[in-house]
């Protein structure tokens, strides 16, 4: 909650500051169209804790895991058209991916006597997770010179979130445990918030920083309310016609 308030305020300090500034449109006036490619990290760490079980010499065998989710690299690609100088709409696709470790704890019945479990502590390394995100963004546009301004944005994502969760098999006979990995997908709607501030170095062409906040939660089939999204920060190159 605090990150989400924070990024908030954030957005809200840049549209008080850029709506002071002059009225002027930035870059030719003529241009309808943008198209904005952005390159960056996607920063936000979420906690997933799952657990399986299976049976096993007549009992319950347990293999539970805790990771927290890691940075990594975020590409973003959209476009949009203008209605007015200020107001505009547009869609765009980002993706990102990154890897984590995870501490595992297993319990394991006893192959002969019964209430006689072997508690394991080992870790999965390198949990891969992926997100596929579709973003709708209304944008208002405020011009801070007539090479510079800035875009707040917001509205729903559609994120398909793809997630490695640690698992485990053991020997049959033993308590000797073989830690596995199964991969998990969901779809889920979440919400975006956006901020560019773009410099024009032609009237069409200008480079720009962006920071982005993207959130969703969705139930994996196998553990629930796993986050999603994060604060996304980097620069583009935006193309305006």
């Amino acid at each position: 909650m605090m990150k989400t308030t924070t990024v908030c305020m954030w957005v809200a300090a840049v549209c008080l500051s850029a709506a002071a500034a002059s009225a002027q449109t930035a870059g030719a006036t003529d241009t309808k169209f943008f198209v904005d490619v952005n390159v960056g990290g996607q920063f936000l760490h979420h906690s997933i804790d799952s657990t399986v079980s299976f049976p096993l010499y007549d009992e319950t065998a347990t293999v539970s895991s805790s990771q927290s989710t890691g940075n990594g690299f975020v590409f973003d690609i959209g476009a949009g058209y203008k209605f007015t100088p200020s107001l505009a709409a547009g869609l765009s696709f980002s993706t990102f991916g990154s890897k984590a470790d995870a501490s595992v704890t297993a319990k394991i019945p006893h192959p002969l006597f019964f209430d006689q479990p072997l508690t394991v502590n080992t870790s999965a390394t390198g949990l891969e997770r992926t997100e596929r995100d579709v973003h709708v963004r209304l944008f208002w546009f405020l011009p801070v010179s007539d090479k510079m301004d800035v875009a707040l944005s917001a509205g729903p994502s559609i994120v398909k979130l793809s997630q490695q969760l640690a698992s485990g098999t053991v020997a049959n006979g033993t308590q000797n445990l073989t830690v596995t990995t199964t991969t998990e997908s969901k779809t889920g709607v979440g919400f975006n918030l956006g901020a560019d501030g773009t410099y024009l170095v032609t009237p069409k062409i200008g480079v720009a920083i962006f920071i982005h906040y993207v959130i969703a939660k969705m139930d994996l089939p196998s553990v629930s309310g796993v986050g999603a999204g994060g604060v996304q920060a980097g620069v583009g190159l935006h193309y305006r016609f």
